[in-house]
C-alpha cells in the first residue's frame, strides 16, 4: 500500500444526493433497512423532501417521520400488534439516528432526540 492510498473509501456513484456526506448516510440507511429498520421506498419517501446539501431538510424529515413511526406504534399497542409495535419504534430509534447525523452536539435539540 502506498502512503497516499486511501484506507477507507465511500461509494464512486451517487446513490440519492450530490452532498457526498448525505449520500452516504442515505446509502447506510438503505444498507441497514435491508435488516431492519425503514424501508428502501419509505427513505427515498424521506429524501424527497430534502434538499441537497441542507441539514435542516435532513433533521426536520427524519425527526417527523420518526413521529409519525411512534404514533403509529401507539396505534399498533392498542390493537395488540406486538411484532409490529416492536418494528415500528425500532425503525423510528433509526430515523432519530439518522436526525441525529446532522445536528451539532452543542444545541439543545441534540440532547432532546439523543
Amino acid at each position: 500500500m502506498k502512503e497516499n492510498d486511501a484506507i477507507l473509501k465511500r461509494q464512486d456513484y451517487k446513490i440519492k444526493f450530490n452532498n457526498k456526506d448525505m449520500d452516504f448516510c442515505f446509502n447506510w440507511m438503505l444498507g441497514i433497512g435491508q435488516i431492519i429498520g425503514m424501508s428502501a421506498g419509505e427513505l427515498f419517501y424521506i429524501a424527497s423532501g430534502i434538499r441537497n446539501g441542507n441539514p435542516a431538510d435532513w433533521r426536520k424529515r427524519f425527526k417527523d417521520h420518526a413521529d409519525y413511526l411512534e404514533n403509529e406504534a401507539e396505534e399498533a399497542k392498542k390493537n395488540g400488534y406486538r411484532n409490529l409495535v416492536s418494528h415500528l419504534y425500532f425503525s423510528a430509534c433509526y430515523s432519530i439516528r439518522a436526525a441525529l447525523q446532522f445536528t451539532d452536539p452543542s444545541v439543545p435539540e441534540f440532547m432532546e432526540n439523543f
